[in-house]
């Protein structure tokens, strides 16, 4: 039987979905403890496919049925702390900070919340005392001065994307290709 999608169904897909995203919060919770190199790539791996799953399968499914949606909780909100109420440590400068930043972003779309724990692994490894707020409030910063392009809420860490700016042409900005001078 071929159609559109019955509210039976969707409900059907709603309940497996939601399991599959307590299973992913158990899996995450297991790996808290866990201080090797692969725990970090696996941390930041499902705060993706979760935020994905939300995004991508859930939301055309709400699309459809509103009354079926449900907050996501898999990965909660970032404190709002504006970053002109950061105060680095002497050792490390803003450029610093963005350039972690910019080293971790591509030019298609990524997960805040995945910019977020591998920027706090490598700040770990740089033994930089940052945290995910200031992290996040210096990335709201680089989005405010049009330095880095997002979509969706950057309040809510698997609602909300970053990526680097898109190219724009040669014939519109003298030559530069971006506003990051690349």
């Amino acid at each position: 039987m071929t159609g559109r999608m019955t509210r039976e169904q969707a409900e059907a897909i709603q309940h497996h979905l939601l399991d599959a995203s307590r299973a992913l919060g158990r899996a995450a919770s297991a790996l808290v403890d866990v201080e090797d190199d692969e725990s970090g790539a696996l941390s930041a791996a499902m705060v993706d496919v979760s935020s994905r799953l939300y995004r991508d399968l859930l939301q055309p499914v709400y699309a459809r049925f509103p009354d079926l949606a449900v907050p996501m909780q898999v990965v909660g909100t970032v404190r709002h702390l504006r970053w002109e109420d950061v105060a680095l440590p002497p050792s490390i400068t803003e450029s610093d900070l963005d350039g972690l930043i910019f080293s971790l972003l591509k030019p298609g779309w990524i997960n805040l919340a995945v910019i977020l724990v591998l920027a706090s692994r490598r700040c770990e490894e740089l033994s930089w005392p940052l945290n995910f707020a200031e992290i996040a409030a210096r990335i709201q910063a680089l989005v405010d001065a049009g330095r880095i392009e997002h979509e969706g809420d950057l309040q809510r860490l698997g609602a909300g994307d970053v990526r680097l700016p898109a190219l724009k042409d040669e014939g519109q900005d003298g030559g530069r290709t971006n506003d990051l001078g690349r």
